[in-house]
């Protein structure tokens, strides 16, 4: 049995991450009804404690966990570290007393405990004594339902309440207003306001040189006059070089012995990373971060197919994908101001072509829509264990890359 796996952030009211929900499913067949959902959540344990493992997939973060009834009666969740996880009830799992007795063995041990799309039911009123959280879905319950769990949860201090699938800043700002403090959703990636953010003239600077350093034979003069056309761009830059000089062996005398330390390559990740952590400094951190890790998913993945040739614009695709949630503007707009190419505009606007292909099968990941990812997959003649084993590794290489800049 293969397992994929997708991390699915919850920030906390500043923004900022203070978990992630794991899910894994095996091939395609744990889409389906006829699931073995037991056999799964065995599987996805096994996986977290011996392959995969915690600390790759959440860090220093805490991990929400689902389990179903079954496993949860079998004492699966002990299996697992009580600091780092948060045992995360199905909504499948019935309100007997068995289940009561287990949540507080549970809650004796030391584990923290959630309850997954929670519907009210007098039924569940002795659990909200136990339990740490409670996540309300904003897509499945009307607001009068959410404003009536909030409300009753008010008599339970104990409690946080998260909100899952929001799809909006509205939602984001209304569930804030009924004291939840846990957010679960992709609001953070879409625009919060209608107006209109242009690049600042250091961005706009750093922008113009992406894309030139991604050109196929870029043009050394056009990338000098814009690395000079910015002061603060030119000192990082000097500055970048001079780790690069100490591997060398050579030195620096002027901004054009830069372009002659620094590979094509190094350039382009480097003035990606300076772009995307001015243009998202008042945005989550986590942002940034998902951004890092779509760069180097498509990366990887281009390189496992026909057309790996192109993975460094595979890698820019990943990297600027986010560039409209980070200026709250319309991609296409940005498109306009920059001087991409058509084949990473295409992509960035979803024109079918393999780059967009790559991106597609990423975002797919990210959400745990193992269908979808399963046809684009097929597309790209790569199977899914392969893509699991990039979207893994990208997942890596992006922490590590995070604790390098920190």
């Amino acid at each position: 049995m293969t397992f994929f796996a997708a991390r699915q952030p919850i920030l906390d009211l500043d923004r900022n991450v203070f978990a992630y929900e794991l899910l894994f499913r095996d091939s395609m067949e744990n889409v389906f009804p006829d699931t073995d959902q037991d056999a799964a959540t065995a599987k996805m344990i096994d996986e977290l404690q011996h392959n995969l493992g915690l600390t790759n997939l959440a860090k220093n973060k805490l991990a929400f966990v689902n389990f179903t009834y079954s496993s949860l009666a079998q004492g699966f969740p002990f299996l697992l570290p009580k600091e780092q996880v948060v045992v995360e009830i199905l909504e499948t799992a019935l309100p007997d007393e068995q289940l009561l007795a287990i949540c507080v063995n549970l809650k004796e041990q030391g584990y923290r405990i959630a309850l997954d799309d929670y519907q009210h039911h007098e039924k569940w009123l002795p659990f909200l004594s136990i339990v740490d959280i409670v996540k309300v879905d904003f897509q499945l319950s009307t607001p009068t339902q959410v404003a009536e769990i909030s409300k009753i949860c008010q008599n339970f201090p104990s409690i946080s309440l998260l909100a899952e699938k929001i799809e909006s800043y509205e939602e984001f700002r209304c569930a804030t207003d009924l004291g939840f403090c846990y957010f679960q959703g992709y609001f953070f990636s879409k625009p919060e306001v209608i107006t209109r953010k242009s690049f600042a003239p250091s961005q706009l600077a750093l922008a113009n040189l992406i894309s030139l350093v991604s050109q196929p034979t870029p043009d050394p003069v056009r990338m000098l006059n814009a690395i000079k056309s910015d002061i603060n761009l030119s000192y990082k830059l000097l500055h970048f070089s001079r780790s690069m000089m100490e591997t060398n062996h050579q030195t620096i005398t002027d901004i054009e012995q830069t372009l002659k330390v620094i590979d094509g390559s190094q350039l382009q990740r480097f003035v990606l990373m300076l772009l995307t952590a001015q243009v998202s400094d008042t945005k989550p951190a986590e942002l940034t971060l998902l951004a890092n890790n779509r760069a180097y998913f498509c990366e990887q993945v281009c390189c496992l197919t026909e057309f790996s040739e192109l993975k460094a614009s595979a890698f820019l695709v990943g990297m600027l994908s986010l560039l409209g949630a980070m200026l709250d503007a319309d991609i296409e707009e940005l498109m306009a101001e920059l001087a991409l190419s058509d084949k990473i505009k295409g992509a960035l606007l979803n024109d079918g072509g393999p780059l967009s292909i790559q991106l597609h099968l990423c975002v797919q990941f990210e959400q745990g829509n193992w269908t979808e990812a399963k046809k684009a997959a097929d597309k790209l003649n790569i199977t899914m264990q392969q893509a699991n084993e990039c979207y893994i590794k990208a997942i890596r290489l992006s922490a590590e890359h995070m604790q390098t800049e920190t």
